[in-house]
């Protein structure tokens, strides 16, 4: 499978061509084409990959999400937040005890 060489600002990626458009990231190009490209791991695999990388903790990205959607802020959001990101240290079922805790 072929993947697309993508260069932005933060460094060089791929993605994999599935026929539906996507929005470019400002500052991005395409350089090429990578004719034996091989996609390994999930998507979620990538998604945490890609985060760890770009230092992008969860709670951001929750965040952005729910805003995306049109929930409105408020301050059990923003623990919530705090929570998502602490969610590597504290581990899976801490975090989800002190999310119920928010809700």
């Amino acid at each position: 499978m072929a993947c697309i060489i993508i260069e932005t600002p933060q460094g060089t990626r791929y993605t994999w061509p599935d026929n539906t458009p996507r929005r470019a990231i400002p500052g991005e190009q395409i350089v090429g084409i990578d004719w034996a490209c091989e996609p390994t791991g999930t998507y979620e695999d990538n998604l945490a990959d890609l985060l760890q990388r770009e230092e992008i903790p969860w709670g951001k990205v929750v965040k952005y999400a729910a805003l995306k959607l049109g929930a409105k802020h408020c301050s059990r959001c923003s623990a919530r937040e705090v929570i998502f990101d602490e969610a590597k240290t504290l581990g899976w079922i801490e975090t989800i005890k002190r999310l119920k805790e928010t809700l």
